[in-house]
């Protein structure tokens, strides 16, 4: 996507990261991806970051972001659809075991991903912990922040959000109440 936008010389890319943003300039777009904001935790950390988000967007701007549907709990899915193996730069064979260790109060999941490889003396081991916040609780961090939700999808379809919907995908209006 970046080097699509690149080649246009009426779009600015800039990547950055909200929390060391220190950004003056005004944006008509702020697009967080990858679901990264299933990895905002605390109610503090979600509150400064949409607010900080909301404070980057001009008049018009929007801020868009997907994050997955605790309904469709999709981390029941994580052990198969994120185990197997990868070949790695040197053509050895990398085995990876995703487990879900913990599902708190059905919003955080706590898991980990094992990576071994044959000449390895001791895996490695990666420890995760997400948040996956239901609509209303979204949209409450969001109007809290400043944001009117312009649109809503359950998947990249456009279709409505439902129980079933593995995404919540949101384009939200800013406030720019300075």
């Amino acid at each position: 996507m970046i080097d699509q936008t690149r080649k246009r010389s009426d779009i600015d890319w800039i990547h950055g990261e909200i929390r060391s943003s220190t950004l003056s300039k005004k944006f008509e777009l702020v697009v967080m991806t990858g679901h990264a904001f299933q990895v905002l935790i605390e109610d503090a950390e979600i509150v400064n970051a949409l607010s900080r988000i909301n404070l980057l967007l001009n008049e018009n701007g929007r801020f868009a972001f997907e994050t997955r549907n605790p309904l469709a709990r999709a981390w029941e899915h994580w052990s198969v659809e994120y185990s197997g193996h990868v070949i790695d730069y040197s053509g050895a064979r990398i085995d990876v075991v995703c487990d879900v260790i913990e599902v708190e109060s059905g919003e955080f999941v706590r898991f980990s991903h094992t990576f071994s490889r044959s000449d390895w003396s001791q895996d490695e081991v990666s420890h995760s912990r997400q948040r996956f916040l239901g609509i209303d609780v979204l949209n409450s961090f969001l109007h809290e922040a400043g944001f009117d939700i312009e649109h809503q999808y359950g998947d990249w379809n456009g279709s409505p959000v439902s129980a079933a919907s593995p995404e919540i995908i949101t384009v939200g209006a800013g406030s720019n109440d300075e």
